[in-house]
């Protein structure tokens, strides 16, 4: 498994931190124990480098890297270096949220910004003031986000993103309209061809703009009927579904799950 292969999710919803640290190995190899990880990982390395031996293959990390340890996963460590030291924390999420990754790594570009955080992590739990869990979640929702913002970054070629950027800021801002088409998309990126435009958001996007649009109106349904504020007729208008009965069939699609039943698991 290499590096940078790891997509995040937008939708994570974390129920909380077990544990924050900063942990240091000396060369050689740690087996694996005969149990999983009892929570998900999410760890930040500072120096040195190292390779976690997992069942569906061997993820590499250096200063910079950070690294998501799926829950339940099993690995042994071999640490090429005589200061391997890293930071990590130890989470739950919320059982009605999927992650929907394996263990993984990404490298990145300015790490700066979240070895910062991380330090402010240990610190708060070493601290163990009254709101430190609150605070750490906080600080794990920024280490989060910054790794998210960073990764769009890497997957969309400026150049090119560029090209297509007032399209995509369009579906973005008008997805809750019915009669939104994404045929007009292209006119919208220059006026280039609806082949082109169609083959250069697949190339930045890994989908076709029109599931582009279905996820989007399904990511902003999900959020609504947690709230459980409406009906789901009412979301299904809300998102840009004219159709309650189209738009249950695409949430259940996309979610495994029919709005009604969605709303009453929050």
């Amino acid at each position: 498994m290499d590096v940078g292969n790891w997509e995040m999710k937008p939708d994570i919803c974390i129920d909380k931190v077990h544990l924050a640290y900063k942990g240091t190995l000396v060369r050689g190899t740690i087996p694996r124990k005969s149990f999983g990880r009892p929570h998900y990982g999410l760890a930040y390395i500072v120096a040195g480098s190292a390779t976690y031996h997992f069942d569906t293959g061997d993820v590499s990390v250096k200063p910079g890297t950070v690294m998501f340890l799926d829950k339940a996963s099993f690995y042994a460590i071999t640490t090429d270096s005589d200061n391997y030291a890293f930071f990590c924390v130890d989470f739950d999420v919320l059982w009605t949220i999927r992650l929907n990754l394996s263990s993984a790594a990404f490298t990145l570009t300015r790490p700066e910004p979240v070895e910062h955080i991380f330090l402010r992590l240990e610190k708060c739990w070493q601290q163990k003031q009254t709101s430190h869990r609150l605070r750490a979640k906080g600080l794990l929702y920024e280490v989060l986000a910054l790794v998210m913002e960073e990764q769009r970054s890497a997957y969309q070629p400026s150049d090119k993103y560029a090209k297509i950027e007032p399209a995509v800021r369009y579906l973005e801002n008008h997805y809750f309209e019915p009669e939104l088409s994404v045929d007009r998309l292209p006119e919208l990126a220059g006026g280039m061809t609806a082949v082109h435009f169609r083959r250069l958001f697949k190339e930045i996007f890994r989908v076709s703009p029109q599931r582009y649009l279905i996820l989007l109106r399904i990511r902003q349904a999900k959020d609504l009927l947690r709230c459980q504020l409406y009906a789901v007729t009412e979301v299904a208008e809300m998102v840009g579904y004219a159709n309650a009965n189209y738009f249950s069939k695409a949430f259940k699609k996309e979610t495994g799950h029919n709005p009604w039943s969605f709303m009453h698991d929050q």
